[in-house]
């Protein structure tokens, strides 16, 4: 779970937005929503390279998304 979206966890643009109500903690987040500045705001707390060439996968979702 993470608390600023999944497009905070990579700068990849395929990630959408999240569209739900964004913490004021959330970096690149503007008016409590998310921006594209916020796109891979978080990557270096998530080495998803590096999970996967361990050969692991990751499933995130955003706590917003989940209750809002």
């Amino acid at each position: 779970m993470d608390f600023c979206g999944n497009h905070a966890l990579t700068a990849d643009p395929r990630v959408p937005l999240a569209r739900s109500w964004m913490g004021k903690s959330c970096a690149g987040c503007s008016n409590n929503a998310a921006t594209e500045a916020a796109r891979g705001s978080q990557a270096t707390n998530w080495p998803l390279a590096e999970i996967i060439g361990r050969g692991y996968a990751l499933a995130a979702f955003y706590s917003g998304d989940v209750d809002s």
